[in-house]
């Protein structure tokens, strides 16, 4: 296995997520965005939980972990929560900027709110998963 990939390749990939859907749901009405900005909502919200989950739910400590896997279900949901609500929730405004025919000012708006979107996420990862994951050794 080779090393762990830049963490500025997601990032950039996570950024264009409001700016694809801006430009893939111009030409819905406008229930069916809300449905599509709900189902892609819904399948990033899942993805990043259960990613995020595995990420933190078995660290690798000598003396044992502080929490148990069970009790990073919710906060791990919370996080994944703000980053599916920022990708669904950037690609309306996005969409409305494409149908005005503003496209640069989409891409623009677009990775603006995933930006915005990554810090309303890491704001709770921080207060909530903060802390030592691992045990200290016996005295």
């Amino acid at each position: 296995m080779g090393p762990p990939p830049e963490p500025r390749v997601p990032c950039a990939v996570w950024s264009l997520a409001p700016v694809a859907a801006g430009f893939t749901w111009v030409q819905l009405t406008t229930e069916r965005r809300f449905v599509a900005a709900v189902a892609v909502g819904t399948a990033v919200t899942a993805v990043a939980t259960l990613l995020l989950w595995l990420a933190i739910a078995h660290p690798d400590c000598e003396f044992g972990a502080v929490r148990d896997p069970s009790q990073l279900v919710v906060p791990s949901l919370i996080v994944g929560l703000a980053i599916g609500a920022g990708v669904a929730i950037g690609g309306l405004p996005t969409t409305a900027i494409v149908g005005n025919r503003h496209r640069w000012w989409a891409v623009v708006g677009g990775a603006a709110s995933a930006w915005g979107a990554l810090f309303l996420a890491i704001l709770p990862a921080l207060i909530v998963l903060s802390g030592p994951g691992c045990n200290r050794p016996p005295v």
